[in-house]
């Protein structure tokens, strides 16, 4: 049986379950980020091609689609806490393979099983988050929630590297996969779904694996799967070749202007609507990477960071909060399974087709991905218009009922 969110003067913030949860967030990211830097560096080492390498990178992001498509119904069916404690074991085991072969089947394979990690942890774990909060706090915990991601994302590219330096690859895998530890806090948080099961949902089959009405905030997480998945995996390549410095740095200023960026815009899609929040920060990570395409100091390399980072700590939680607003509180776990596995497509796709633009054009890869978020600025407008919907909303009509299921599955 679930516990109720703290209300009265405490608030999502000050609850303790939460508090857990980010904990174990923290943990596992951690481990994701460290690996941002160091499976791109050591297979660019052992001699494998930037084209190879965003294969190799993007080919977990089809694994966790599978089993976030899997796994979104029986997380909703069973409750969070197996998948977030075999989503980290997932990691845990897997992460110190690497530096010990220089085969690329075996570091493939580690790295598809890390997939299926990635799918189980983060599918339950924003399920758990979206069912947990209420609808008045959402933006909030789903930005403070992702705070967790971006404060990883500040110490392990940077510390990883360091690691790397003094202790060589081993040393730095393995220190990895002690911090992944952390991860399995999460798996001691209550469950959302009462009693162990959730309602069955009304309709075709096909909608207990897939949410109809999470495919439109999918759309959109594509977009931003692809351009992160250009930002991230290329940024330490592209600065390193450059001489711009420890590649780590960048990441870690990135994370750094995603946290300060999700404390504001949570609270602001609470209040006046996601879409000007969503709309905003794709102009902003179109910005920062049209300044990556033409980087060439220390200056703009880190304008580039901060400016994506800014973008993608505001629109990554207004998406999220959307989708949440649109879902049944006992259909949230499917929910989060298809937007991210919408996501999960633009993350495989980006970094595999940036990393071939690379190949072929250089650094005008990032402006074609610069173009990309542009054109999702009118397409949004557009399908809010179509829709019937204005740019900028607040609730659903159906948001008064999913509130009340919350309540039910506190209860």
């Amino acid at each position: 049986m679930s516990t109720s969110v703290t209300t009265g003067g405490h608030g999502i913030l000050r609850d303790r379950n939460f508090q857990l949860m980010w904990l174990g967030t923290l943990g596992f990211w951690l481990v994701v980020f460290a690996h941002v830097p160091l499976l791109p560096l050591y297979l660019d080492e052992i001699g494998y091609s930037a084209g190879t390498i965003g294969l190799v990178y993007g080919s977990a992001a089809l694994l966790a689609l599978v089993t976030r498509i899997a796994c979104g119904w029986a997380v909703d069916l069973y409750g969070e806490r197996w998948f977030l404690l075999a989503g980290a074991a997932l990691w845990i085991v897997t992460t110190p393979v690497p530096p010990f072969t220089t085969s690329l089947v075996i570091i493939e394979l580690s790295w598809l099983v890390k997939g299926i990690g990635l799918g189980m942890f983060t599918t339950a774990a924003g399920g758990w988050v979206g069912r947990y909060a209420r609808a008045a706090e959402r933006g909030v915990a789903m930005g403070w929630w992702g705070t967790a991601m971006f404060t990883a994302w500040i110490v392990a590219p940077a510390g990883v590297v360091l690691v790397r330096d003094v202790s060589g690859y081993v040393g730095a895998f393995t220190a990895a996969a002690i911090v992944a530890l952390l991860a399995g806090l999460a798996g001691f948080v209550p469950s959302t779904v009462h009693g162990g099961r959730a309602a069955t949902p009304a309709g075709p089959r096909w909608q207990s694996l897939i949410a109809p009405r999470a495919i439109e905030p999918g759309l959109f997480g594509l977009v931003v799967g692809v351009a992160s998945a250009g930002f991230t995996v290329f940024v330490p390549l592209t600065v390193e070749h450059a001489g711009l410095g420890q590649p780590g740095i960048y990441l870690s200023v990135y994370a750094g202007a995603g946290i300060i960026a999700r404390l504001l815009a949570g609270p602001i899609s609470d209040r006046h609507g996601r879409g000007g929040v969503i709309l905003a920060g794709f102009v902003v990570c179109a910005a920062g990477m049209a300044v990556l395409g033409t980087a060439d100091t220390h200056l703009q390399a880190g304008v580039a960071a901060v400016l994506f980072g800014a973008g993608m700590g505001a629109t990554s939680p207004a998406l999220l909060a959307w989708n949440a607003d649109r879902s049944a509180a006992a259909q949230r776990g499917v929910a989060t399974s298809t937007y991210f596995s919408l996501h999960e497509i633009g993350l495989f796709g980006g970094a595999w087709l940036v990393g071939v633009a690379l190949g072929i054009a250089g650094i005008w890869a990032f402006h074609a991905v610069a173009v990309l978020l542009l054109v999702a600025v009118p397409w949004f407008v557009v399908q809010r218009w179509r829709s019937g919907e204005p740019v900028v909303w607040a609730l659903p009509e159906g948001g008064q009922q999913a509130e009340e299921q919350v309540e039910e599955v506190r209860r």
